[in-house]
């Protein structure tokens, strides 16, 4: 009977376990969760999916151990991501075995990336995109490991696999790279974006408790902050009958233009700091983080929308108030008669049309030049400006064309610049012309404020 009864017990213990093993195998994998990574951790060992131009399948990270990685985090809608694409291709040359580039757009796959570029007129390489160096595309786990809201997003990796650094598109040089190798420890402004917070919507400022009134008038200077990226917005509240102006990590040339918009680029530096003098508008930023840091502003400036024409004003006694104090230096309006490069209409007898061109911003080249067809008036002036406008030698540039500024036009640039003799040869292909003349010039003059 005893050996019954272990029959059964046996019968049942094996009856258990091949349940408890019919069970366990219905039970889901659990998820593996992935959190932000900081500066100083250690990237986990995952692999890249959906990949273009990776050298076998199923790699990971630490496929690359031994070099120094860069992943390069960009978008179709990102014009500087696109244009950075072929300097990292060079660097990864010039540091061949030593360097390492990943591309990865977190947010769009292959398809949609197709798609989005053939809208936008720009040429991809059949399987390749628009790089050959490796990518990674429409995976969200590296946007949960390195969550972003702007691109170029650069997140540096040494040889061990730890992250060294986390910056803007601008700090990827050949020079960094070098420096890095060598083993030298480089101050990079850290790029943390504000997670949730809305630049095309956010103010800078709130009131600090939500029982309190809403803000109806400041201005504020913040400096340098990597996070929130560059540029300027103009935003109405018809709701509560206010406007709001900002600029984002601008330059003090950059926001005296915005003061002073109907100058143009007129501004010129005459300064004793010799930083102010070497800026120029459309100096946006350095790869140098402490040229940045010293040199870079974030301004916003809330008014009631019935000032909104005022606005100037406003800015104006703003920046000579903050510069004044913090840079003791002050943007003042002076007239100096100038030698000017006046741009002309040849066509006075049949003026342009906008209906005369009915192709829109389309940008070709040849050996010697580039040939600009759709494009508005002021994109051409805008040109002209950059070339010839040489302020602190007396030189200018005048539009005195008569055309409307919108005016959709073709013109011809020489990709040598600085001959002014082609420049006026490419200029007469499309029924313009530059003179040289004496003119009197507004122009807007940053310089040190005179202490009593």
């Amino acid at each position: 009977m005893s050996r019954a009864i272990a029959v059964i017990v046996l019968s049942m213990s094996f009856s258990h376990y091949c349940a408890a093993q019919q069970t366990n195998s219905h039970v889901p994998k659990e998820r593996t969760v992935y959190h932000a990574l900081q500066i100083g951790d250690t990237v986990p060992r995952i692999p890249f999916r959906n990949t273009v131009n990776f050298p076998k399948k199923n790699m990971n990270l630490y496929d690359f151990k031994g070099k120094l990685i860069l992943l390069d985090f960009w978008a179709t809608w990102c014009p500087s991501c696109i244009r950075l694409m072929p300097k990292l291709e060079a660097m990864e040359t010039q540091f061949e075995g030593k360097f390492q580039v990943v591309l990865i757009n977190s947010d769009e796959e292959e398809k949609t990336i197709y798609e989005r570029l053939k809208l936008r007129n720009i040429s991809v390489q059949t399987g390749h995109f628009l790089s050959t160096l490796p990518a990674s595309n429409g995976d969200m786990v590296w946007q949960t490991l390195f969550p972003h809201n702007g691109v170029p997003h650069e997140v540096w990796i040494d040889q061990t696999g730890r992250i060294i650094a986390i910056t803007g598109g601008e700090n990827a040089t050949a020079e960094n790279v070098q420096k890095l190798l060598n083993g030298e420890k480089l101050n990079f402004a850290e790029k943390k974006d504000l997670i949730g917070y809305d630049i095309a919507k956010d103010p800078f400022i709130k009131p600090a408790h939500d029982f309190l009134p809403p803000l109806n008038y400041y201005s504020v200077f913040m400096n340098y902050y990597a996070g929130i990226g560059g540029g300027f917005q103009q935003k109405d509240d018809s709701l509560n009958h206010l406007c709001r102006y900002q600029y984002r990590n601008a330059n003090i040339f950059q926001l005296y233009h915005g003061a002073y918009p109907e100058l143009g680029t007129h501004v010129v530096a005459e300064t004793s700091d010799l930083q102010i003098n070497a800026m120029r508008p459309g100096l946006y930023s350095l790869p140098d983080d402490d040229w940045k840091r010293r040199n870079l502003y974030c301004y916003e400036l809330l008014i009631p929308l019935s000032e909104k024409k005022h606005y100037t004003k406003f800015m104006r006694e703003d920046l000579n108030r903050f510069f004044g104090i913090n840079r003791h230096i002050e943007g003042v309006v002076e007239n100096r008669i100038m030698t000017t490069f006046v741009l002309i209409n040849l066509r006075e007898d049949r003026p342009y049309d906008p209906s005369d061109t009915k192709i829109n911003g389309i940008v070709s080249q040849t050996d010697s030049s580039y040939l600009n067809r759709g494009f508005a008036l002021h994109a051409l002036v805008s040109n002209l400006e950059d070339i010839l406008d040489d302020l602190r030698n007396n030189i200018a540039f005048a539009d005195e064309t008569g055309i409307n500024p919108d005016t959709k036009v073709d013109f011809e640039i020489p990709k040598d610049r600085k001959n002014v003799n082609l420049l006026i040869a490419c200029l007469r292909k499309n029924g313009f012309d530059l003179v040289k003349a004496q003119r009197k010039i507004t122009l807007l003059v940053i310089k040190d404020t005179v202490t009593n």
